[in-house]
């Protein structure tokens, strides 16, 4: 079977100014065409993304030494990781430098450029012809199973009370707080992979990210040539809008935001331990659903290194296996993204069944899992997936004094309520991590950075028997570090 051979054709949409490159070629029998935005400023990566131990893309559906062939049936959707140099080849190897006011400024990088694509098989087939096949292409990364995941929460009603996560980590009446925030004098970018924010929350508002180049650009036009229009203050990667607030009642995104970064000193609502440089990237992968599919996260997982997001975090999961959704993640981590992500509230191990994307982090230094305890006794929320392996640390996810048994934060409307769950103590992780980020200068984080924001936490966390096989040497996350930095 012959080598893919792209045909790439130009293409001006009217009314837009979008070039759009028509490619096609074949892909196990049949006629594999694409039509996407010709992306200017995505290059490949110069090597395979590191600390992948077990992630190998080459092999995703192929069978272990111990395991037999299996069916691969028609009308089977996989999740494609195609390279982008097969839609833009004049720009194959080339570096650039990243626009003015970027956080990697002057320095000549390979930013994520894979692009994550659907492919519905036309043919039964078996996983050991696909994978013949795919050692034989240039273009295709891998293929995987395209996943549905789902936010890791339990809806709770909004009611007024206090945040007593933040009591718990010892935050709340410490005189040192206020010099914790000031100390934060670097910009933070985290993008909130979620069910989208409501932008217009008055503890939120001054958080939110902003694309310069598209805020001060010409409207319906994709002035910074990311394949993206408008995408002002993030975009909505499943209904393919720039609009990234929240498209369905589920305001879950908005929840997970104001547990990173609440506006503090406002005379309005909660508080958190976060500085004003930091700025919230919203990526919505949900859309009018309550669910996301996996080449939707990945999508919105490139789009935050490319626009040079610090943190990621991802309070989405579901059980089984997306490789390609593995492989975006250790692209992050190879530019120095730090990623979080919740484990599910099945209440079950997973030592026993793969959790994705949570189970990936245990081979991908840089990333961290994070299960949910209980803020007034520090045991295992009973609802969070546990592992004294795969799940990494552990954080406020429960409270089982209040009313709700949930974490106390912002909801859509300007409102304020409460959830429960995993997707609670992600975001929990991924606010301390952004004050070790905006704190940058006093901690000399120099290389390595997402492996060495990981160490940081594992070799500061506290300890707690009550968490003894359940969390990988029962740790669970402290905010003292902190405080004990400025003694």
């Amino acid at each position: 079977m012959r080598k893919i051979e792209p045909l790439l054709v130009m293409s001006l949409v009217a009314g837009l100014g979008i070039i759009y490159l028509n490619s096609e070629f074949d892909f196990l029998g049949s006629k594999l065409s694409f039509k996407m935005p010709f992306h200017k400023t995505k290059l490949s990566l110069s090597e395979q993304a590191p600390y992948i131990t077990k992630i190998d893309t080459k092999n995703i559906l192929v069978p272990s030494s111990q395991q037999e062939n299996f069916l691969i049936r028609k009308n089977t959707e996989l999740s494609m990781l195609v390279k982008p140099e097969c839609f833009s080849p004049n720009l194959k190897g080339e570096k650039f430098s990243v626009l003015k006011g970027d956080r990697r400024e002057n320095q000549n990088i390979y930013p994520a450029g894979y692009k994550s694509l659907v492919y519905t098989v036309k043919k039964e087939t078996n996983s050991s012809e696909l994978a013949k096949y795919l050692e034989k292409q240039n273009c295709i990364i891998g293929v995987s199973n395209r996943r549905q995941l789902f936010p890791t929460a339990i809806w709770q009603d909004p009611l007024s009370s206090q945040q007593t996560h933040l009591k718990s980590l010892g935050l709340l009446d410490n005189p040192q707080l206020d010099k914790l925030i000031k100390m934060q004098k670097q910009k933070v970018i985290v993008a909130v992979i979620d069910t989208g924010i409501d932008m217009e929350h008055p503890d939120l508002k001054d958080f939110i990210w902003e694309n310069d180049l598209e805020k001060n650009g010409r409207a319906h036009f994709d002035d910074d040539g990311n394949g993206y229009v408008d995408d002002v203050y993030g975009y909505d990667f499943s209904t393919k809008v720039s609009d990234p607030s929240h498209k369905s009642f589920y305001d879950h995104g908005t929840h997970v935001a104001g547990l990173i970064a609440a506006k503090s000193n406002n005379n309005f609502g909660i508080g958190s331990p976060i500085g004003p440089n930091l700025e919230l990237m919203i990526l919505n992968v949900t859309g009018k659903y309550k669910g996301a599919m996996s080449e939707d996260i990945e999508e919105a997982i490139y789009y935050a290194i490319n626009k040079g997001a610090h943190i990621i975090n991802i309070s989405i999961g579901s059980p089984g296996k997306a490789d390609t959704l593995g492989y975006a993640i250790a692209s992050a981590v190879k530019h120095g993204v730090f990623v979080v992500s919740s484990v599910g509230n099945q209440s079950e191990s997973l030592d026993e069944e793969f959790y994705l994307p949570a189970s990936y982090a245990i081979d991908i230094p840089g990333f961290m899992s994070v299960g949910a305890y209980e803020v007034q006794t520090n045991e295992l929320c009973n609802n969070s997936n546990f592992s004294k392996d795969f799940v990494e640390i552990a954080a406020p996810g429960c409270d089982y004094n209040n009313p709700k048994q949930g974490l106390f934060s912002t909801r859509a409307g300007g409102v304020f309520g409460y959830y429960k769950g995993t997707s609670m103590a992600a975001p929990i992780l991924s606010s301390a991590a952004a004050i070790l980020y905006g704190s940058r200068e006093k901690y000399e984080i120099k290389e390595d950075t997402a492996y060495w924001v990981e160490k940081f936490f594992k070799d500061r966390a506290k300890h707690s028997k009550k968490l003894n096989q359940k969390i990988q040497e029962s740790r669970h996350l402290d905010f003292g570090v902190f405080f004990d930095h400025m003694k």
